[in-house]
């Protein structure tokens, strides 16, 4: 059974978009390929006071503890 705009004459169901741009938008979402420097990223855990035990993607390559190419998600 489709369901028809009130008063058409139409065959034509009636599309919710709402939830196709959703569904859009998440296509972009997810684990990132390659960080700024092209290496693959990796996953570390956060280990401050602010974020404890958060999971994160940063640079495989560091320098001092900081991502060397500044990738960080």
């Amino acid at each position: 059974m489709s369901n028809l705009s009130k008063g058409s004459s139409s065959s034509q169901p009636v599309v919710d978009t709402s939830s196709c741009r959703t569904r859009r938008a998440e296509r972009g979402r997810g684990i990132p390929r390659y960080c700024r420097c092209g290496e693959g990223p990796v996953i570390r855990t956060s280990g401050t006071a602010k974020n404890p035990g958060r999971l994160f993607y940063c640079c495989p390559f560091e320098s001092e503890g900081v991502p060397l190419c500044r990738f960080l998600l």
